[in-house]
């Protein structure tokens, strides 16, 4: 047996082991309640015009397809105006869409497109920094006087490597999040030191106004007709965070769920813990921050096969190392908000490329997608895309550029992508002659693209298994497989069972006797 995993519908079993759906203890959109989110790499998913990149009309194309995999919702990497030094995560104006993407105008058909089918988008919000050609920042480097002038942080001297010498007539240095060419928005710090005149508190004058020209944004967006936005690096607006970062989030939620609603809030924080209570009504666990994600999928950034991970062929991992991380947090926030494990994401490898086949992909995909929280599929981990290591280094994207290739759609030189000559796409596809397929999957009812579809399915007809279902663990012991753990809806409860490993394992419980089997691979229980 390579790797086995089981769903079982059951009546409820004993009171101790009978969680109870969350019940939500602030407002939530009630669409997210249900919400399955797929996310798109922009210029990687479907070249409408034939220039090589993907654009806005390229997504539209295949938002039937979108529909179709039962996600609800589709999450767009930045789509703004940019010089593009990182990837579009260098924003030069906010309220402009990249000509590379179309125009607003395309936007806006997007949004009424994507709702016409029940669809939400929810954009990326890069909100602790710009790029340095936005004009805001323009101003603050060619004068100490100018309107902008403290929209940034500045100092006569550096202080440390996060400093950049001003490339203006002003003189000093200015303080960076990640690449000189991102200056830090100044939001002040948590606890600013007086001995660091650059230091200003949250209540600066300077502060509050970009305080507001975010919220400015965000209004400007959600009124175009997105909604909601992921929040990239949550944590990096107040320095020194603390107290004074939890209330800056506090405030965006506060106006955004009276203004809008139905509007979503999600971070790129990996600290549930903060996050939710600080205003986010979902957190990621991923690859940096709290460990959870890591011990199932990927325990380091190493780009060989993870024989540490919990979901690994090997079996050497510990699945109580991913409850030890995971669970205090769902716990925690469960009648707050959502967690987030996703399949993979723009920024490190696809689980396949981690010598994972398709076997192993179908474990791990049942794993994520019956856990409570709200699942996010990255586009092409439905059928099973690779990393593509080794190609040069795109738009500032590093290594990074070897999870954003293009989407493979069917068969031919581009794989469907575009019209454009190969020479020219954005990133260069897949030259494996077996590398999988859209196409080639639709006609396959064992394929791995129809098995995410059919646990989504699951997740969507049984309540137990949805994002607000209750979560009790059967079985979960170190160095031990199989993982099994019950889901409790309503009326119903869901018992999952996953063996990654590649050797036999069992489990027994006699209370199953008569359950309903929903999903069985290479499984048995008693």
């Amino acid at each position: 047996m390579r790797s086995a995993l089981c769903l079982l519908a059951i009546a409820a079993l004993a009171a101790a082991e009978d969680p109870k759906p969350a019940r939500l203890e602030r407002p939530v959109p009630a669409w997210l309640t249900t919400a399955v989110v797929y996310q798109i790499y922009p210029q990687s998913f479907a070249d409408h015009d034939g220039d090589g990149i993907g654009d806005l009309q390229g997504i539209i194309d295949h938002l039937d397809y979108v529909k179709s995999l039962g996600a609800t919702a589709i999450w767009l990497n930045p789509i703004y105006a940019s010089p593009f030094r990182d990837a579009g995560y260098d924003i030069s104006d906010y309220r402009q869409v990249a000509p590379r993407y179309g125009t607003n105008d395309d936007a806006r058909q997007l949004f009424a497109e994507a709702h016409r089918r029940g669809l939400k988008v929810i954009l990326d919000l890069v909100a602790g920094h710009c790029a340095s050609d936005h004009a805001w920042f323009r101003e603050a480097c060619a004068s100490a006087q100018s309107p902008h002038a403290d929209w940034f942080i500045w100092s006569d001297e550096a202080h440390g490597h996060g400093w950049v010498k001003s490339p203006g007539p002003r003189p000093g240095f200015y303080r960076k999040n990640f690449f000189d060419s991102q200056p830090a928005l100044n939001y002040g710090y948590g606890t600013p030191d007086p001995r660091n005149p650059w230091e200003r508190p949250v209540t600066d004058p300077a502060c509050r106004q970009v305080r507001e020209a975010m919220r400015d944004v965000m209004r400007f967006w959600l009124d175009q007709g997105c909604d909601g936005f992921r929040v990239d690096m949550a944590a990096s607006l107040v320095k020194g965070q603390g107290k004074a970062l939890q209330e800056l989030w506090h405030d965006y939620r506060t106006w955004m769920k009276a203004a809008y609603p139905d509007a979503v809030l999600i971070s790129e924080w990996s600290q549930p813990v903060e996050a939710i209570p600080a205003g986010f009504d979902v957190d990621f666990l991923i690859h940096f921050g709290n460990p959870a994600y890591r011990a199932l999928v990927q325990p380091t950034m190493a780009k060989t096969y993870p024989d540490q991970a919990f979901c690994s062929r090997a079996g050497n991992g510990d699945i109580t190392a991913f409850l030890k991380a995971w669970q205090p947090a769902y716990e925690a926030t469960r009648h707050l908000g959502f967690i987030a494990l996703p399949t993979g994401n723009h920024d490190f490898s696809r689980p396949r490329s981690l010598g994972r086949d398709e076997d192993d992909l179908r474990v791990l995909h049942a794993l994520l997608l019956t856990l409570p929280g709200v699942p996010f599929v990255y586009y092409g981990d439905e059928i099973g895309m690779r990393d593509l290591h080794g190609w040069p280094e795109k738009e500032g994207a590093m290594w990074r550029g070897s999870c954003r290739s293009p989407m493979q759609w069917g068969p031919g030189p581009t794989a469907g992508f575009s019209t454009a000559d190969p020479a020219r796409l954005y990133l260069p596809i897949d030259p494996d002659p077996q590398r999988p397929t859209v196409a080639a999957q639709e006609g396959d009812p064992a394929s791995l693209l129809h098995h995410l579809r059919d646990l989504l399915r699951l997740r969507r007809d049984h309540d137990a298994l949805g994002n607000l279902g209750g979560f009790a663990v059967l079985h979960a012991q170190p160095k031990d497989y199989p993982f099994v753990f019950l889901r409790q809806g309503a009326r119903e409860a869901v018992v999952v069972a996953v063996n990654p490993s590649g050797r036999d394992r069992s489990w027994r419980d006699g209370r199953l006797a008569g359950a309903t089997p929903l999903m069985v691979r290479h499984a048995t229980l008693e």
